[in-house]
């Protein structure tokens, strides 16, 4: 993956770029010839951009993607852009970290759906050896035609943990 750093003492810039073909063919005789499972190309892509703040303890990043898959009487695509950044306070003991994902999706055979995650975490070190942590999770389905075998959905995930390296 190609990546191009600009460091200077107040910023280091990242830009990042990656391009993924691959192809399943899938040869077991469980499937029919024409099933949608039996044989996948899928084209990925990405550009991120992350820019760091060593005096300000802070890192802000951007990605955008895009995903196409494809086969037997299949063919869907998912665009999408990811926002986010990292944090640290009081002489790095506090950590903060925010991210939103948001992706449109589309296909030949589902609804057109919009999705998005976005997660938080917050961190603090006790000792050197322990710290405790919450994370917070959410995902957001909103289908163009809501249907039985795909609804619109909301979930969320929280999580609080504590942990005692030795």
């Amino acid at each position: 993956m190609p990546r191009y750093f600009i460091v200077k003492p107040d910023a280091m810039h990242v830009i990042s770029a990656s391009a993924n073909f691959s192809n399943l063919r899938d040869f077991n005789n469980y499937f029919s010839a024409q099933a949608a499972s039996r044989n996948i190309s899928t084209n990925q892509y990405f550009v991120n951009y992350n820019i760091t703040l060593p005096k300000k303890q802070l890192s802000l990043f951007v990605n955008i993607n895009n995903t196409k898959l494809t086969g037997q009487n299949l063919e869907n695509t998912f665009i999408g852009a990811t926002l986010g950044g990292n944090k640290s306070f009081l002489k790095q003991k506090l950590q903060t970290s925010l991210s939103c994902t948001v992706t449109k999706t589309s296909g030949n055979t589902s609804s057109d759906s919009f999705i998005t995650n976005a997660n938080g975490n917050l961190a603090y070190s006790v000792t050197k050896s322990q710290r405790v942590s919450f994370n917070l999770f959410l995902t957001n389905n909103k289908s163009k035609a809501v249907s039985l075998f795909q609804p619109n959905f909301t979930e969320t995930r929280a999580e609080l943990s504590y942990l005692f390296n030795f």
